[in-house]
This record gives structure tokens, C-alpha cells and sequence, in this order.
């Protein structure tokens, strides 16, 4: 979890060791960590990913040795699965759309899918775990 002062707090064995960044918020798997910085940019530690530290974020989660984020303005979601194919499916809305995205959440295992939840309360799910 992150304390009040922004520091992430990981325990337990095989945690990996998160960085000394401030957090607004974490999400946690067994190999990896992925959190948004106070900026709402996104940083991730534990296993190696390809991430704009320029895009900001609304939420992230972490699972399938990777994770998925929903950007700051709600229309696309951006996710970083190594070796997985199903992260290529990842929902972008239509311009003009006003079902904004809200809040993503990953499988935990590496054959999973993930899921986005809209503004509305409907959710959509993609990967193989759907």
C-alpha cells in the first residue's frame, strides 16, 4: 500500500522492491509493482516494461506480469503485457464518445484478460481468461 506521506510499503517474501518515488496510489503482483506517481504518471519496478513517463493516469493495475492503465482523460486504456497477445485488444473509445473509462483491473495469472469498468457501471472484458 502507499502511507500517507506517498511511500509505497511492501512486505512479504519474494515482494519486489518498490522505488523511492511518492505514490497517489499501487497496484501489486507477485514479480511486479506498477504505481501512479503524485503527477499521475505511471511507473512500474519488478520486471522490465516500455513506459511514457509523459502519459498521465486515472488508474493502473498490475497482474500477468504486466499491467493496464486507464488514461487520465477516460478514453483509452494502455496496457503492457510481455509476451502476451491479448493486451493488443485493449479498448479505445470513439472520438466523442461519453462513456469515459474509470477503473481497470488485470488477471493475476499470465493467461488472463483483463477488464475495464465506464462511467456508467457497465464493464467490458478481453483476453483469454473471457
Amino acid at each position: 500500500g502507499v502511507n500517507a506521506a506517498g511511500y509505497v510499503l511492501c512486505w512479504g517474501s519474494g515482494v519486489p522492491t518498490p522505488p523511492s518515488s511518492l505514490f497517489a496510489s499501487v497496484s501489486i503482483s507477485d514479480i511486479h509493482g506498477c504505481g501512479l506517481r503524485l503527477d499521475g504518471t505511471l511507473e512500474c519496478w519488478g520486471s522490465p516494461m516500455a513506459i511514457d513517463d509523459t502519459v498521465v493516469y486515472q488508474d493502473v493495475s498490475s497482474g500477468g506480469g504486466g499491467y493496464c492503465a486507464v488514461r487520465a482523460d477516460g478514453v483509452a486504456v494502455d496496457c503492457e503485457i510481455p509476451a502476451r497477445t491479448w493486451d493488443d485488444d485493449a479498448p479505445v473509445l470513439a472520438y466523442g464518445a461519453t462513456n469515459m473509462f474509470k477503473y481497470v483491473s488485470v488477471a493475476a495469472d499470465v493467461d488472463g484478460g483483463a477488464c475495464v469498468w465506464y462511467e456508467d457501471e457497465t464493464v467490458y472484458c478481453w483476453g483469454s481468461a473471457w
